[in-house]
């Protein structure tokens, strides 16, 4: 009794589905297609052909059947099961190939049940498959790509992206290869590993950094952000992995690729903020009264800061703070007799960027901002209040936005953080008190404390600045 079965696929390339019932009398031979022009390898490969099934109509009670096979290929070993199958049973063949296969070699094999039972094989899908051969360079294989022009770069390795730097958004793209395979292919099972815990995106704006998800390591065109360089010497490594189709011909493929990034980071050098006075006095250019820390006017403020750090190498870009205030308390008494703002929390003060920003060149050193604060309520008189009191708490941010430079380029950047500081200051300011002149407002107690900074060697998406509103009016 001879039966052909041509095997269900593992995972390879090229398949082929086909459904045979297959009785004893019946023969079948099944063939590969591969692209034409290309040769099929299953050098080193090693397929089971398993859910195989033998069943018998009249056959005696504990019927066994030795499946044996007289198809003989060069280079091809099959191993058949050593013991007899019960009938009904399964089984399975293992197909182990030494040598490639040119085209049009037939797959199918043809299996011999001993002793004869009036045995079928039921029906089983059956998917052939094998290997293309990359020597020939018939197989596809994939390519990263930058796309950040517009039009694909190839970044794999071995030759490698140039380097890039923190806040640069990354555009990659994965293909066939340009001149690997025959014919047209889709893509599928699109995987995507990325060192450096990258941001999907941040658009300064009050809301946190967009996480970089798992829906988005799994796009064909990913795009994302680091925040933070590699150290030297070593890369942040990119890595894809896809199932590759077959549109105009029968095959398949899992193939990977690998990209390597250099990237840049500025490198902060120092962070320094100098804290004045809590007074009562005129200020801001302005014969108003306020209850204040510092004055506001130049030699008398209530902090001034000094942020220096070197650029990047290979990248210009531009260095700024951000400051975010709480106010906790600014309140008159008795209660009701004037108006003071609190906040709920921490709130950006006055905008995302504090007073402007520096633009350093690439490969600058020592580059600095600074700016200054003296934050304040101003005081009525003649007034109806018996006294003011005001608590505040702020956060700072060093802040670095990369530019381009020459042929190192730069796409839809965002800004990183770079360090933090905090400080606060709380003064109180009584009027016509035992200890103040009639009519008169004077300072009842004043304090101040300025934190060290952080730097922050690598930067993380929690480290990015956000907040509900902005100061004034604040919430």
């Amino acid at each position: 009794m001879w039966f052909t079965i041509a095997p269900p696929a593992p995972k390879s390339h090229l398949r082929i589905f086909r459904r045979h019932k297959i009785r004893p009398t019946d023969t079948d031979t099944t063939t590969d297609e591969c692209p034409s022009g290309g040769y099929c390898v299953i050098a080193g490969q090693t397929m089971t052909i398993s859910g195989l099934t033998i069943n018998c109509n009249g056959c005696p009670q504990n019927q066994t059947v030795l499946v044996t096979t007289s198809t003989v290929r060069v280079g091809t070993t099959y191993v058949m099961p050593s013991s007899p199958i019960p009938v009904p049973g399964t089984f399975s063949i293992t197909d182990e190939s030494t040598t490639d296969t040119p085209l049009g070699t037939y797959l199918g094999i043809v299996v011999q049940a001993s002793p004869s039972p009036r045995a079928i094989i039921s029906s089983v899908d059956q998917l052939e498959n094998h290997l293309c051969s990359v020597n020939a360079g018939q197989c596809p294989v994939l390519e990263i790509d930058d796309m950040s022009t517009g039009n694909p770069v190839p970044v794999s390795s071995p030759a490698g992206p140039p380097p890039t730097v923190v806040g640069n958004q990354m555009n990659l793209s994965v293909r066939v290869k340009p001149g690997t395979g025959t014919g047209s292919y889709a893509l599928s099972d699109v995987a995507w590993t990325i060192d450096g815990n990258p941001i999907a995106g941040y658009d300064f704006s009050g809301d946190p950094p967009s996480p970089f998800t798992n829906a988005d390591s799994l796009l064909t065109n990913p795009k994302f952000y680091w925040l933070a360089g590699t150290a030297p010497g070593t890369t942040f490594q990119v890595s894809v992995t896809a199932h590759i189709s077959g549109i105009d011909h029968y095959e398949l493929s899992d193939d990977g690729e690998t990209a390597y990034y250099t990237v840049e980071a500025p490198k902060v050098d120092s962070m320094t903020a100098t804290a004045g006075t809590v007074q009562v006095g005129t200020s801001r250019n302005s014969a108003s009264l306020y209850l204040e820390f510092g004055a506001g006017v130049v030699g008398n403020t209530g902090v001034v800061w000094h942020y220096k750090a070197d650029a990047a190498q290979d990248f210009a870009g531009n260095i700024a703070g951000s400051q975010q205030i709480y106010i906790v308390t600014d309140s008159f008494a008795p209660q009701g007799c004037d108006s003071a703002a609190t906040t709920t929390g921490f709130n950006s003060d006055s905008g995302p960027l504090y007073q402007g920003y520096t633009s350093i060149l690439a490969g600058s050193t020592n580059q600095e901002w600074t700016s200054t604060d003296s934050p304040g309520t101003e005081l009525s008189s003649p007034s109806p209040c018996t006294s003011l009191n005001r608590s505040d708490q702020f956060k700072d941010w060093f802040m670095f936005e990369p530019q381009s430079n020459g042929s190192h380029m730069v796409y839809n950047p965002i800004w990183i953080p770079m360090g933090t500081q905090t400080w606060q200051w709380q003064g109180q300011a009584d009027y016509t008190t035992p200890h103040c002149s009639a009519g008169q407002w004077c300072l009842a107690s004043g304090s101040d404390t300025v934190n060290p900074a952080t730097i922050l060697s690598s930067p993380q998406p929690s480290d990015e600045p956000s907040w509900p509103c902005i100061y004034p009016p604040g919430c």
